[in-house]
């Protein structure tokens, strides 16, 4: 499990320190491209590891999401599976859509089409969607179980790099990770299942939350506690 994370929820740590089944690393106040570097060199070093659970710092998830994602695994074997989450608060969206952007230059939210909340409801009651897990073409890794040959094939690289303070201090960073993610699986014929059980809480934009300046950059890695039991 890797946690890339430039603030500090108490709230989300409380659950990821719950998750004391799966060996952590834990990345902290980095650029998203310096985390993500990071992140697939020590992946791809530990060979004894068969998938690589990223998740964010500004979502809740519990031990029971986690299960669920590495059950669904065991039973279909999908090589890329994910909970989702709202996209923001002032509007009905989840972070999940079936259009296929490779075609588009990104600037905006509105280009991807997401489900709205009450709308996929509907369509889940209604049985016109698969359920519980669906093929989307994006799912914004909120906490998302990938197998080791997807991460060694299609690694996390950024969408494109921008300019800005935006951190807190200048900083040409790399974004939009999870785009270039779902369109490099895409190319690959490499298919994204979420399951539509694993709803998540997201806070939202909270990129006021984040100051790197004066921040001491660290790595650190937990070892599990105690075993996985499903």
């Amino acid at each position: 499990m890797v946690i890339m994370s430039p603030r500090d929820f108490p709230i989300t740590w409380y659950w990821i320190d719950q998750i004391d089944f799966l060996d952590k690393l834990i990345i902290k106040y980095h650029l998203h491209h310096e985390a993500h570097e990071i992140a697939q060199k020590f992946f791809k070093e530990h060979k004894e590891y068969t998938h690589f659970l990223i998740a964010t710092d500004d979502v809740i998830y519990t031990p029971s999401h986690v299960k669920l994602l590495i059950k669904d695994y065991l039973e279909y074997k999908y090589p890329v599976i994910s909970c989702y989450c709202n996209w923001e608060w002032w509007n009905d969206w989840v972070n999940i859509t079936d259009k296929d952007m490779r075609r588009e230059k990104v600037i905006s939210p509105y280009q991807y089409r997401f489900y709205k909340l009450k709308d996929l409801l509907r369509l889940i009651e209604a049985k016109k969607v698969p359920f519980p897990l669906k093929k989307v073409f994006f799912m914004g890794l909120p906490l998302t179980l990938i197998e080791r040959k997807v991460v060694e094939e299609v690694g996390f690289k950024p969408y494109k790099y921008i300019t800005d303070t935006a951190l807190g201090l200048l900083a040409r960073r790399g974004i939009m990770f999870d785009l270039q993610f779902s369109i490099e699986c895409a190319n690959r014929n490499i298919p994204i299942y979420v399951d539509l059980r694993c709803l998540l809480v997201h806070f939202g934009d909270t990129r006021r939350f984040i100051n790197l300046r004066g921040k001491k950059k660290y790595v650190k890695f937990i070892k599990k506690k105690r075993s996985l039991k499903l």
